[in-house]
């Protein structure tokens, strides 16, 4: 049968009840006041309950003269006290229907009888004296000894001396980062900081309930207050306090982390305990106090730049021109090797770069000491598109050439995205454009899986040799390249095969007029492809996560600006060198073996696109 609440009538849920300490009703904790439903905290008790307080079982009357005077004048308040005790012993409160205006009438003329004690005139020996013939005369009547009355009204809190149980102190525990204390799983925070003390409240104080419990702190040592907690304590508190603590300042101090990882970390410790913080709040509060630290992320195009933020001598240019937002970061040193760099190896990359950027856009150069190689970068632009006209703002002399003092490289070595080519072009007339090998592979190959050739490619049937003679052209010369692919086109002709393939090969790789065999022979180049700038890309996108914060990536770029003097140092001591797996480095000299022997008239052209489809078959 489900209980109803004494003060509101509302139905009581068991774990959310309390007692009444003097009528024994149910009723809501939030319903309760100090332990008392609404009628009975209106019973002035306090004054009997300190004469009770005072009173000393083993006082022994000395002044025999002193107990008589006494006696004479509280015996009649006593008598009057026991008779009325006894008739509120006869009261039962465990009905709901009890008359509470027969318990009010009793106590409150107990309470004024006792505030009209004469204890103004009495001494203490009086009041001990008092105290003990009290005591006698209560125990004669068998009516409820002191400890009696102090457990009826055990829920009524009150101060103490030596307060139990432990205390701790948290500097920034609470939600403002300000001090928390924490005792019994139950939270406080300040309230008033005086010369020799400190008052301290609990901390549940919201429009539903306020809590009244406190307490005083003076130097060391903790006091609790007359006031007791009005709602259950909360589990493993102090533990769920260290755990958001310590997810809190490992979420300032590694921002590079992720939240999630970070509150895996500091919740782990604790995962044998019960009643811990789950994974997705921690996660969420360290987010929170990370968005505080940080600055607004930039919202369009036109957005300002937070200076505070940009690392000293990095930011070089700011610009803003026909919708298009271009910001390029480039440390002196950096700068300077550029401008003496004899070959480019350029890409982009757009994972870690979100609105309104479209990409992070790279120049990189190899570091040479020694015959020792280490390609570092030089040069990083965030760019809100990929289109010619963005390219061609970062190429104009008003941009690159100027920083760079109007010195361009001989060679640039890129991936195949048409508008760069053309920006390129357009920018830097006298400078070769090489595509990367890898690139150019990738394309022919994905046509060939769109064509459906890629099976017979891979299990070595039907014109798999041809398509993997097709994919060789590179290594020829480029005068070289028209006439093996007119030999391989005829050949494919007579026996009426990958028509559809040689027509995207002639129209895109031999008859464009941006991506020429000029354009995509490496014929004679020991370094062919732009993987050292994917590898670096690969290594970014590892250290930050997806969509990151522009501040963030622009911190973590000059900390890769501010290893390049370690590099040179390294280079110098031949204690950095350019990994190369061995069979790569096995093939790197079989190829230039052979393009030895083609120069030495020792090898055709077709010989040498066979030998190369056999290197990259055994690669396979």
């Amino acid at each position: 049968m489900a209980k109803f609440c004494f003060e509101c009538r509302k139905k009581i849920n068991k774990l959310k009840q309390g007692t009444c300490s003097h009528c024994s009703h149910k009723l809501h904790w939030t319903c309760l006041s100090d332990g008392l439903c609404s009628i009975c905290s209106s019973i002035q008790i306090r004054s009997l309950k300190i004469v009770l307080r005072r009173c000393d079982n083993s006082c022994t009357i000395k002044d025999a003269t002193k107990e008589s005077t006494i006696e004479g004048n509280i015996k009649e308040p006593i008598k009057n006290a026991v008779e009325k005790d006894k008739t509120l012993a006869n009261i039962t409160v465990t009905s709901m229907d009890v008359d509470h205006e027969q318990v009010v009438s009793h106590f409150s003329a107990d309470a004024i009888e006792a505030n009209e004690l004469p204890l103004k005139d009495m001494n203490t020996d009086e009041i001990n004296c008092a105290a003990s013939t009290m005591e006698a005369t209560l125990d004669d009547e068998r009516i409820p000894t002191v400890e009696d009355v102090e457990d009826s009204f055990e829920s009524l809190p009150e101060e103490i001396d030596e307060a139990d149980g432990h205390f701790k102190v948290f500097e920034n525990g609470s939600q403002r980062e300000k001090k928390l204390l924490v005792h019994n799983n139950n939270s406080f925070t300040i309230k008033g900081q005086y010369k020799s003390s400190t008052i301290w409240i609990c901390s549940v104080r919201n429009k539903k309930i306020r809590c009244p419990a406190s307490i005083i702190q003076r130097g060391s040592n903790f006091h609790l207050g007359s006031k007791s907690h009005i709602h259950p304590p909360k589990k493993n508190l102090e533990q769920n306090i260290e755990i958001k603590l310590t997810a809190k300042q490992s979420g300032k101090c590694n921002i590079n982390v992720s939240g999630k990882r970070l509150a895996e970390n500091a919740i782990l410790p604790y995962a044998n305990m019960g009643n811990i913080l789950k994974v997705d709040t921690c996660k969420e509060m360290i987010n929170y106090h990370r968005r505080k630290t940080q600055p607004t992320e930039p919202i369009g195009r036109n957005f300002l730049l937070n200076n505070t933020f940009i690392p000293d001598d990095f930011l070089r240019k700011d610009i803003f021109e026909n919708g298009e937002r271009i910001i390029i970061f480039s440390t002196l040193k950096q700068l300077n090797l550029l401008s003496v760099s004899k070959i480019w190896y350029v890409d982009g990359t757009f994972s870690i770069v979100k609105q309104p950027f479209k990409q992070l856009f790279s120049i990189h150069s190899f570091l040479k000491k020694e015959g020792a190689l280490k390609q570092v970068p030089l040069l990083f632009a965030f760019m809100t598109s990929k289109k010619k006209k963005a390219y061609n703002i970062l190429f104009r002399v008003r941009t690159l050439n100027e920083l760079l003092e109007y010195k361009t490289p001989k060679k640039i070595v890129l991936d195949y995205e048409r508008a760069v080519w053309k920006a390129a072009l357009d920018n830097w007339e006298s400078v070769t454009l090489t595509g990367c090998l890898f690139h150019w592979n990738q394309a022919v190959y994905r046509k060939i899986q769109e064509l459906g050739y890629s099976s017979d490619f891979k299990k070595k049937r039907g014109q798999w040799f041809e398509m993997r003679q097709l994919m060789a052209l590179p290594f020829l010369p480029f005068h070289i390249i028209p006439i093996e692919f007119g030999r391989i086109k005829d050949y494919l002709q007579s026996v009426k095969k990958l028509g559809d393939l040689i027509k995207y090969f002639e129209r895109n790789w031999m008859m464009d007029r941006i991506w020429s065999p000029k354009q995509w022979s490496i014929y004679k180049n020991a370094i062919r492809t732009n993987n050292d700038v994917e590898g670096f890309h690969n290594r970014l996108n590892g250290n930050l996560r997806a969509n990151s914060s522009f501040y963030l990536v622009v911190d973590e770029l000059k900390r890769e600006a501010d290893l390049i003097p370690a590099y040179q140092r390294m280079l110098s001591e031949r204690k950095i060198l350019r990994y190369q797996r061995r069979q790569y480095k096995n093939m790197q000299n079989e190829i230039f073996k052979i393009w030895e022997k083609f120069e030495a008239h020792q090898m055709t052209s077709s010989q040498v696109l066979e030998k190369c489809c056999q290197l990259y078959s055994e690669m396979k």
